[in-house]
């Protein structure tokens, strides 16, 4: 990936949720983060930049990104919390 807007697209999702995950320190044994704090700002992050590729491709009117773009923050909205639900504080 040359650039950060290079991940937002549907295809990279899972690539980009295991990386933060790694990030966050994952632990798969026992599903839980050594750094739950990083999860959470992670998905928030990832979602302002999907907007802004997407306010990008609108403007130049990149039909193919604007539409990835959306796909990739659907995924965002239907996914993230699921799979960063250990790292919310109970």
């Amino acid at each position: 990936m040359s650039a950060l807007y290079d991940i937002i697209h549907p295809t990279t999702f899972w690539m980009v949720v295991k990386e933060t995950q790694e990030c966050a320190g994952f632990d798969d044994t026992n599903h839980s983060y050594s750094t739950p704090s990083s999860a959470i700002p992670s998905g928030q992050l990832l979602k302002k930049v999907g907007e802004l590729n997407m306010t990008h491709s609108l403007e130049t009117g990149n039909a193919l990104i604007i539409y990835a773009s959306k796909q990739f923050l659907k995924l965002c909205d239907l996914q993230w919390f699921k799979v960063t639900a250990s790292a919310y504080p109970k």
